[in-house]
């Protein structure tokens, strides 16, 4: 088996607003990764079931799935810290795993010309822990590396996280609610049919997405801090839905200062809401008793 890890994922933008051609940015997550390992007294055989899914669904051609079959046999499990239900893709990262040990013909991390076919395959693996998947997760376990998803297709950016020599600082706050993306994306789905809110996601949320895309490329993290100010007031104000149940007070409490920004993260309603600050330790005492993690 590969010794690899496969990271989580952050989806920076773009959350929901990819139906309407948006562009979104996603990045590898190295706090959190899973690997292949063996173990004696593992839950090998939980397995069996998705391996019965992946040939149900005809993976056999692409997948050597008698090789996987044996690796669990063979005490074979992934060993993840990526907490689930939160957004960062902990089955997107076994999908990728058994794909990069299985694979019959396997698509290079290098072979951006092949893409969108790799997330397409990767997306019907996960639909067995989600019922449909656009791949995104496992795409980006996979490749490892930051990547612009949209109509236009997809392509790897170099682009990392900011570390301690920024300033501006990306964080997670944990809000210890475990959620089903599935649930909000249906409640977005929802939204979407009234015509006032189109109205005001072509006014606001997408060209405000665009340009946060554009300026954290750049890097230029003072101008990004009032853009990730307008997607976190779009998001309380006309997509409450998708805001953590009882984080509501914090968001506005973000929202009326200069120090720290909220936004969801994925699909939003719990796991972990991403934050923008330009000061982690004012930001750390303005949130006490809320559990901060600096990226």
């Amino acid at each position: 088996m590969l010794a690899t890890s496969y990271h989580a994922k952050l989806l920076l933008w773009g959350e929901h607003i990819v139906i309407h051609g948006a562009e979104a940015l996603a990045t590898p997550l190295p706090i959190y990764s899973g690997h292949w390992e063996q173990q004696a007294d593992g839950d090998h055989r939980r397995l069996i079931p998705f391996l019965n899914y992946l040939q149900t669904e005809g993976m056999d051609k692409l997948l050597d799935l008698d090789g996987f079959h044996k690796s669990i046999e063979e005490n074979w499990v992934f060993a993840s810290d990526i907490p689930g239900g939160y957004g960062l893709g902990s089955s997107g990262a076994l999908c990728a795993a058994i794909y990069d040990a299985f694979a019959l013909d396997k698509i290079g991390v290098d072979d951006e010309s092949r893409y969108a076919e790799l997330k397409a395959l990767l997306g019907k693996m996960e639909g067995y822990f989600h019922g449909a998947s656009s791949g995104t997760d496992p795409l980006i376990s996979y490749l490892d590396q930051s990547a612009l998803l949209g109509s236009s297709g997809i392509r790897t950016v170099d682009w990392h996280i900011p570390g301690s020599g920024s300033e501006f600082r990306f964080f997670l706050l944990d809000t210890g609610i475990r959620r089903q993306a599935g649930d909000f994306i249906a409640y977005f789905l929802e939204k979407n049919r009234q015509i006032p809110f189109q109205q005001q996601l072509a006014s606001t949320l997408l060209p405000a997405n665009a340009a946060a895309i554009q300026l954290t490329l750049e890097e230029n993290y003072p101008a990004l801090m009032p853009v990730f100010h307008r997607i976190s007031a779009f998001q309380l104000q006309d997509l409450p839905g998708l805001v953590p149940k009882g984080f509501e007070t914090i968001w506005e409490e973000g929202l009326s200062g200069d120090v720290f920004k909220l936004k969801i993260c994925g699909a939003g309603g719990g796991g972990f809401i991403l934050g923008f600050t330009r000061n982690f330790e004012r930001t750390r005492a303005l949130l006490p008793g809320y559990s901060l993690l600096l990226l």
